[in-house]
């Protein structure tokens, strides 16, 4: 009788009556194969498990998969709760960054300049006074009866041969006195005086007075004509 051989694993045979290979269960040429059969432990096995497609997987996944979302459904919902009733942590407590500033290199200071210093109000008075303004202060003293002031702004350079009791009772008719002064820029002083009497009177003068570091010094007046 001829042999067999399996095209599969290669065992022979010489037993007619096999239709499949008796070492791997493969069906002889011109034989219908048939499932071979399980082993029970294999059986006893696959009840543990579902196939899906070409993939076995256990049948508890399904109930494990359950499990996990039911419990992170429950986190969630707490989760919820906790910030509905105010108990969550605030959005505040949430740790926030910022970008450090970052210099530009290109870029250099612009030194500032220091700002000037204002002149003092002594300062202005010295650079503003000029000889005029100091001839036009004396007959504003005269007009305010502030002989003193007057006396010591020139009054006693002016009235040489008079003392100071002197000098001033010869305004005692006076009861006003006008001045239009101008100077040239330097000590010389020209002046128009109009002196008004107590009767009503009018008395005109003209002349010059020398002005010296803020002082008249000497005065050439005369009653105009």
């Amino acid at each position: 009788m001829a042999t067999r051989y399996c095209i599969r694993c290669g065992t022979g045979t010489e037993d007619a009556r096999l239709s499949f290979c008796p070492r791997c269960g493969t069906a002889y040429a011109g034989q219908r194969p048939e499932p071979a059969p399980r082993p029970a432990d294999a059986a006893a096995d696959d009840s543990a498990y579902i196939r899906v497609g070409p993939t076995r997987l256990p049948r508890l996944l399904p109930v494990a998969l359950l499990a996990v979302l039911a419990a992170a459904g429950t986190a969630v919902g707490v989760t919820l709760a906790n910030r509905d009733d105010g108990t969550g942590p605030p959005p505040s407590t949430l740790a926030s960054f910022s970008s450090p500033a970052v210099e530009d290199p290109g870029t250099e200071a612009v030194p500032t300049e220091p700002e000037p210093e204002l002149p003092t109000e002594t300062e202005e008075a010295q650079d503003t006074e000029t000889a005029a303004s100091v001839v036009e202060s004396y007959y504003a003293d005269l007009n305010a009866g502030d002989f003193r002031a007057a006396w010591d702004l020139g009054g006693s350079n002016i009235a040489t041969e008079q003392t100071y009791d002197e000098w001033v009772s010869g305004f005692s008719t006076t009861r006003s006195i006008t001045v239009d002064a101008t100077d040239d820029g330097f000590d010389e002083v020209d002046v128009y005086i109009t002196s008004t009497l107590t009767d009503g009177t009018t008395e005109r003068y003209q002349g010059t007075y020398t002005v010296t570091d803020g002082e008249i010094t000497a005065a050439e007046i005369q009653k105009a004509s």
